[in-house]
């Protein structure tokens, strides 16, 4: 699970955030044992990610050097496991401590059968879906072929062929998801720079950006499904809107891309790397 991953159960923690609020829910205080439960786990989950490779200090993905490889994602399952393994009642606290081992029956904080019906598996099969289709896309050489077959192109110029490009995955990213999208587009992109001599950051760079121009259609980030579903918006009303912050920022990425763009990424070096 990666970052992009994780993202549904954030979304599910605002959520209900926001609905306890709206409903005049309990202060933090007068919670059940079973949230301040929860909640400590959640800020060990927290302190687990901040301190996986803080940078100025070793972190305790140092512990592992030379081993199995640790992520930050492994902190996000280890705390999911505890949450089906941790009991919830305290019943069986209260059972376990007079040894009454028989009628110390154990619910723990999270059930399977509740997972399976509220957890969001369309957005981890989408992204998962995304990264196992670039993996093979590249592992079978479809990128190379991709990259080769449009050296066709070489008689446009390359703004030209960096504006086509950002339009065609501005349009794109509206049905799939911006992390599927880029995982694909980009290793072909940089093919196809390679065959035309280009600076690869010249495609690449506002490529990777217009990936995240999904203005127009629910499905195509949470977010968007997020809005539509509390606002009961109709699509075509997010079409209208969405089809011109789409047009007005993929101008606006052109424009800048190619003023002042080189001053920074030196684009006319093929050879330079920021």
């Amino acid at each position: 699970m990666s970052e992009q991953q994780a993202c549904p159960c954030s979304t599910t923690l605002l959520r209900a955030g926001i609905f306890i609020r709206r409903n005049g829910g309990p202060p933090l205080e007068e919670c059940s044992s079973v949230l301040k439960v929860i909640m400590k786990k959640i800020k060990i989950l927290f302190f687990f990610k901040i301190l996986h490779d803080p940078r100025f200090i070793p972190g305790w993905s140092e512990l592992f050097h030379g081993g199995p490889k640790v992520s930050i994602s492994t902190a996000t399952l280890f705390i999911g496991v505890l949450f089906f393994i941790v009991p919830r009642n305290a019943e069986f606290y209260r059972a376990c401590a007079t040894g009454d081992f028989k009628n110390a029956e154990m619910k723990p904080l999270l059930e399977w059968e509740f997972v399976q019906r509220r957890f969001p598996w369309g957005v981890i099969l989408l992204l998962g879906g995304g990264y196992a289709l670039s993996k093979g896309a590249k592992a079978a050489g479809l990128n190379e072929l991709i990259g080769q077959s449009l050296k066709s192109l070489s008689h446009l110029s390359p703004s030209l062929i960096q504006l086509s490009c950002m339009t065609i995955i501005g349009f794109v990213t509206e049905v799939t998801s911006n992390t599927a999208t880029a995982s694909i587009v980009v290793p072909i992109l940089l093919e196809l720079s390679k065959g035309l001599n280009i600076h690869p950051l010249y495609l690449t760079l506002p490529a990777t950006v217009t990936c995240s121009y999904a203005f127009m259609l629910p499905v195509a980030t949470p977010p968007n499904a997020i809005v539509y579903s509390a606002g009961n918006m109709k699509v075509t009303d997010m079409i209208k809107t969405g089809l011109f912050m789409n047009i007005a920022c993929i101008v606006v990425l052109y424009v800048c891309t190619n003023l002042y763009g080189n001053l920074f990424f030196h684009f006319s070096d093929y050879n330079y790397i920021p």
